[in-house]
Order: structure tokens, then C-alpha cells, then sequence
């Protein structure tokens, strides 16, 4: 996929994240248009509120047809390069974001995941090779950890996560580090596919 403007990638990070990982919420709010809440569970707005709502995989499909992310669904300032946009991510408790965006939930008996969403491609990380991305040198150190990554090629995102037995501190300590500095380095991808839309 080709760079996109921030608030096409911030919004496509968000549809993905609402879509792969369970007990997460989104509200977008754009100006001139109703709030957008994706969640799996309706809700009914409080009186005299008015918003619209969509499933995860709902919201996903309508910004996966739409190359530009445009839809009478999801608004139209979701394509443009200055959206006014505001993206609000709300957890159900057992799923956890912190604001770098990585997340951490239950998954199976006495396992948790850890990972997070990003436009940068994901190496192969063969510990044997050296690898020359900064990326794959940090997701290198998961052995262990059951590193899984996602490709969603239709929003041009990847979930990259790897899990850990819950009751095991120090294995969770180490992957939430791991987690964090792989975070850091496809951080610093986007920023440069960023830079190359400008």
C-alpha cells in the first residue's frame, strides 16, 4: 500500500486494532459528522444524542473498499490529509492500551498477548542471519515468546504480538520490554514512509 496521509494511517491502525483485538472499542469523532462508535456489542445513545455505529468487521470492510477511506458510512473526512479527526479507544478491562499503542489482553488460560499495529513491514526474524531493519533486531529477542504477526493487506497494517503465561512475571517483563522497543523501531518506520507521502 502506498504512504497515506496521518489520518488515514492513524485510522486504519485503529479499524485493525478494533478488529483483532477483542475487548476494544473505538469512537471517531470528525467534524460535521455524527460520532462513529465501533464495538461489537450495540449500544443505544443517551437522550438527545445522536451517533452511528458499526461492528469492528463492518468498519474494517467499509475502510478496506474505499482506497481513500471515504464512505457515507464512515464520513467523508476520513480520506482527507487534514481531517479534524479524534479517535478514542475504550477497553472493556481485561484489555489494556497504553498510549504508545501497545496492547496487552487475556488469551486462553493463564495467557496474555502483548503487541501492537503498524504500517512498517515486519521481517522474518531468522536469529541466525544479522538482519539490517532495526525492527527485526528487536522482535529477534521474542524466542520463546510465541511471536505472531498478522498481516491485514487489505488496510495495509500489521498486528504483531507474542504471548506469555500470565503467572509468569519475568516472561512478561521481558515481553513487555521486547514489545515496547519493537514498538519504538516501527514507530520510526512510519515515520519515514510518512515522510516519503509529503
Amino acid at each position: 500500500m502506498l504512504p497515506a496521509p496521518p489520518s488515514v494511517m492513524a485510522i486504519r491502525k485503529a479499524a485493525a486494532l478494533v478488529h483483532w483485538v477483542p475487548g476494544i472499542s473505538l469512537l471517531v469523532y470528525q467534524t460535521d459528522w455524527p460520532p462513529l462508535l465501533v464495538a461489537c456489542a450495540p449500544q443505544s445513545p443517551a437522550d438527545g444524542e445522536v451517533w452511528m455505529q458499526l461492528t469492528p468487521c463492518q468498519f474494517r470492510n467499509e475502510l478496506a473498499q474505499l482506497p481513500d477511506g471515504s464512505s457515507d458510512l464512515v464520513g467523508p473526512s476520513l480520506c482527507d490529509e487534514d481531517a479534524d479527526l479524534r479517535i478514542d479507544l475504550v477497553t472493556d478491562g481485561s484489555t489494556m492500551i497504553d498510549g504508545a499503542g501497545l496492547f496487552s489482553m487475556p488469551n486462553g488460560h493463564d495467557q496474555r498477548s502483548i503487541g501492537f499495529v503498524t504500517l512498517a513491514a515486519v521481517p522474518f526474524c531468522d536469529p541466525r542471519p544479522p538482519t539490517r531493519s532495526c525492527l527485526g533486531r528487536a522482535l529477534r529477542s521474542t524466542e520463546g515468546l510465541g511471536l505472531t504477526t498478522v498481516v491485514d493487506e487489505a488496510l495495509g497494517v500489521r498486528l504483531v504480538s507474542c504471548s506469555f503465561p500470565e503467572s509468569d512475571a519475568v516472561r512478561g517483563d521481558r515481553a513487555n520490554a521486547i514489545m515496547f522497543d519493537a514498538l519504538l523501531q516501527a514507530s520510526v518506520e512510519e515515520i519515514t514512509l510518512l515522510a516519503r507521502h509529503e
